[in-house]
């Protein structure tokens, strides 16, 4: 799977900063390869990310830094998106005069390649902007008049979601002029079309989504070596495997948020309904989030796309901070997390090696009864630091210790607390540990007794 494809999933499942992080990848691999419509396509998404964060001035520069290379290469739909987009950006930032400029520009591309997509919604940013009142070109009858033309384009081609969205603009702008019935009308209308959308739309998102997420994850690089082949076919029917679990274990999550959807875009909910709903939803989706992140973590490392920022750090430092974060959990469930620290410095790179901790003190605690004490150790064993997390938990079986760190594996415990797993966490540590030239075993005595988990690491010259 290629980098800018995990960062296009990540980003469409909203972890928009993971997103971002391979579309920097990318980019680079593309200016260092020479590769200029790479280049550009990267530094549009780059682009993207920055608007969704609100980090208008760095969206501007990835899009114009995109719009020179298009420009350059004669992509005229490409140069008529981004101008677009840029006076969209001008239009969040309130720099109304640019915003016309430019997404006029955009609308006078669309109009000679003839893309009624690009025309409908470039006309629809104008419309929009002549009903601004804060802008000194105000004018609702140029605003009326953009949007009443683009709106019967858009009911002979069935746009639905453009069609709402410009129903809502009207309705604002008939209320600007007091014309009552007028507003009242596509009022009603654009509530109509939205709810039925995302009706249709919600239903859809099922199957379309898990098609994207396909695509996504069986996509490879254009071009591979020859010495990469067997990898990748081993890569390949992983990916499958990933589909299956991704199909089954999404759906229940999936579920909830397809059921409180139609709730949640209700106007007036009350406030005790409305938290509920919110509560429940975020709940799914950050299961949903983490099991998607899981399955894209174990995809990146099969081929080569996890990558380490190395630095000398402190590992007690790492460990104190995720016994803080993960004290509340513990008390939760009445459990102890007690700590014995060496202050020792290690070569790592300091987000894997949390991720790494973070994993096992949350196992620890997910796997093991309530009022039962975890015992969390680092000290220096030789060259190396030594890392263990030790509970009173179910214990490993000789079964569980055989397969414990392969993917996908269920083990003989279950979470004691309602909490979920994927069987696929310490697939993911293993690898990470692995890539710092470490090692991680467990050892355990046997159902009920409890186990501990072992990470050896180079220590720092």
């Amino acid at each position: 799977m290629s980098l800018g494809n995990i960062g296009t999933l990540f980003a469409s499942l909203g972890d928009v900063e993971r997103g971002l992080e391979y579309f920097e990848r990318a980019l680079a691999i593309a200016i260092e390869t020479s590769n200029t419509e790479d280049s550009g396509s990267h530094l549009c998404n780059i682009g993207n990310v920055y608007r969704k964060l609100e980090d208008y001035p760095r969206a501007l520069e990835y899009f114009h830094r995109a719009l020179t290379i298009f420009e350059k290469a004669g992509d005229r739909r490409r140069t008529s998106a981004l101008l677009g987009n840029i006076g969209t950006v001008c239009f969040y930032c309130g720099d109304f005069d640019e915003a016309l400029r430019y997404v006029k520009n955009a609308l006078q591309v669309a109009e000679e390649l003839g893309d009624t997509y690009g025309i409908a919604l470039w006309r629809t940013n104008i419309g929009e902007l002549y009903s601004t009142q804060s802008w000194h070109q105000f004018n609702l009858k140029k605003a009326e008049e953009y949007l009443l033309g683009v709106l019967v384009v858009q009911e002979k081609a069935g746009a639905m979601v453009d069609q709402y969205w410009i129903h809502k603009i009207l309705g604002n702008v008939y209320k600007q002029q007091e014309r009552w019935k007028d507003a009242f009308y596509h009022s009603e209308k654009f509530h109509e079309l939205k709810d039925e959308y995302h009706n249709i739309s919600t239903v859809k998102s099922v199957t379309d989504s898990d098609s994207k997420r396909k695509i996504a994850i069986i996509s490879k690089e254009k071009e591979i070596t020859d010495a990469k082949n067997a990898e990748l076919e081993i890569a390949n029917k992983l990916k499958t495997k990933l589909l299956g679990i991704a199909a089954h274990d999404l759906k229940n999550p999936l579920g909830n948020i397809i059921g409180f959807v139609k709730m949640l875009l209700e106007e007036t909910p009350t406030e005790s309904e409305h938290h509920e709903m919110l509560t429940m939803i975020n709940e799914s989706s950050q299961n949903m989030l983490k099991l998607i992140g899981d399955l894209l973590e174990s995809s990146a490392a099969e081929i080569g796309a996890m990558t380490l920022e190395l630095d000398t750090i402190d590992a007690a430092e790492i460990l104190r901070t995720v016994i803080y974060s993960n004290i509340s959990s513990a008390q939760v469930k009445k459990q102890r997390i007690e700590s014995t620290i060496e202050n020792l410095n290690i070569i790592a790179d300091s987000k894997r090696l949390r991720q790494v901790v973070e994993n096992l003190v949350g196992n620890a605690i997910k796997y093991s009864h309530s009022d039962k004490n975890i015992t969390i150790r680092l000290f220096r064993n030789n060259t190396n630091a030594r890392i263990e997390v030790q509970d009173e938990g179910q214990g490993l079986t000789q079964d569980d210790l055989s397969k414990l760190f392969g993917q996908f594996q269920r083990l003989s415990a279950q979470p004691t607390g309602g909490e979920t797993a994927t069987g696929l966490g310490l697939s993911i540590v293993k690898q990470i540990v692995e890539l710092h030239g470490g090692r991680i075993w467990a050892e355990s005595e046997g159902k009920n007794k409890g186990a501990t988990f072992i990470v050896e690491l180079p220590l720092a010259d």
